[in-house]
């Protein structure tokens, strides 16, 4: 059902009329960017791209970025947008849990992905993320918040539910390095409460 209606989302729209549409990335993320990745050429995977604001950045600066999302109008519009930065994207449409490109990646990115899955999909989130990291690479990870309660869009996870989704910091697991309250700047009126991770994979 959750893809069915991200199809009916994108279908003949333009970004701007998507409510996770921004421009710009997210200020948090661009500085994790920086501290994390080198200047360029690490090998980044975008789980759940949508629109791929964030790996058309990545790519501009020369990483090597992978996106992939279910949604074949997606894609559509993340190309379009990519083609007007003057940059290519390697964008897959595709079951992000299940049928990830083959890695390993220095970077998995995810912002605004896990929120969107049942609880009982974020044991399988987080074997794609390991799955796909090279050990020592790292996960950037934004999602919403439950609190505020929002009129829209998933209910969000607490810290405990962020927690849980890592799972324990075992070896081949992943090593929680920063859990801190953000927000998703997603229009003028408001920001939406979210949480900003940083983990690296054992």
């Amino acid at each position: 059902m959750a893809k069915e209606r991200f199809v009916e989302s994108y279908r003949g729209a333009r970004p701007e009329d998507l409510p996770w549409y921004d421009p710009d990335p997210d200020p948090d993320l661009l500085v994790l960017f920086d501290e994390v990745l080198p200047a360029s050429g690490a090998r980044v995977l975008d789980l759940g791209a949508g629109p791929a604001v964030h790996s058309i950045e990545l790519a501009a600066r020369g990483h090597r970025v992978v996106a992939i999302d279910g949604v074949a109008e997606a894609r559509d519009m993340a190309l379009t947008l990519a083609a007007r930065r003057g940059v290519t994207l390697d964008y897959r449409v595709g079951d992000a849990l299940h049928d990830g490109p083959e890695g390993p990646f220095d970077l998995v990115f995810d912002r605004g992905f896990l929120h969107t899955l049942e609880p009982a999909e974020r044991r399988t989130w987080r074997a794609a993320v390991t799955r796909s990291l090279v050990r020592g690479g790292a996960l950037i990870l934004k999602c919403f918040d439950v609190r505020p309660p929002r009129d829209f869009g998933p209910p969000g996870l607490t810290a405990r539910d962020v927690l849980h989704a890592l799972g324990e910091p075992v070896m081949g697991g992943l090593a929680l390095e920063l859990l801190r309250r953000t927000a998703f700047g997603l229009n003028e009126a408001k920001d939406h409460a979210a949480w900003t991770v940083f983990a690296r994979r054992l």
